[in-house]
């Protein structure tokens, strides 16, 4: 068992134990039960990848490790929408000061 920190794209941080030979699919359902979002609206992202349902071994996860989570199924004025709008500001952020730097 290992503790993984994950980190909503709103900034909120909780840390889980797990076995790094479970799949994505039981994080998430640990995910669910922290945060009530459904486990098909649940996205982790690691070293720039979406997490499919594979081991979490098998894409490098180590103890300590920080996974980022978001929440996908856009509704006005909700929790879901306020997520995904945080995660669109920051990613335009990330292509504008890329860009600057060439």
């Amino acid at each position: 068992m290992v503790i993984i920190h994950l980190k909503t794209l709103a900034c909120k941080n909780f840390d889980v134990e797990i076995d790094l030979e479970k799949n994505v699919d039981y994080l998430k359902g640990i995910i669910f039960q922290k945060t009530g979002f459904p486990i098909s609206n649940i996205r982790i992202i690691y070293n720039k990848k979406f997490l499919t349902n594979e081991t979490l071994n098998s894409y490098g996860i180590k103890d300590g490790t920080t996974l980022i989570i978001f929440f996908t199924n856009i509704a006005p004025n909700n929790k879901i929408c306020d997520e995904l709008i945080f995660f669109e500001k920051w990613r335009i952020s990330k292509m504008y000061v890329h860009q600057e730097k060439i």
